[in-house]
């Protein structure tokens, strides 16, 4: 690695490699989101995902579906949606094909 580290070097470490080859082309793979991307910076080591790490991590293995769990208890229906489309907008841009459900109540 240079001193220009890119996100994508990092998922290059040893235990990202292991996650991947683990989760390689699942149906369904469930993952933390505990915090929304801006939230993240506030808690980073307190053993929790950002929105955008699942999401990475499900294209990058080739997920065929994403199922998102675990959100903040301050979250509200209408934040997890708007986490849910982030999601969905994120891998529309990637051009690759990965359903994303959000966290439901009693669901």
């Amino acid at each position: 690695m240079g001193s220009a580290s890119t996100k994508r070097e990092i998922l290059l470490l040893p235990s990202v490699r292991r996650w991947l080859t683990f989760f390689k082309s699942a149906m369904v793979a469930i993952l933390d989101i505990q915090y929304a991307d801006d939230e993240y910076a506030k808690h980073i080591g307190w053993g929790h995902s950002s929105l955008s790490s699942a999401f990475s991590w499900a294209l990058d293995a080739d997920v065929q579906k994403l199922l998102l769990f675990h959100h903040d208890p301050s979250h509200d229906e209408q934040m997890l949606d708007k986490m849910a489309e982030c999601a969905r907008a994120l891998v529309r841009k990637s051009g690759k094909s990965l359903e994303v459900e959000p966290p439901r109540e009693g669901a």
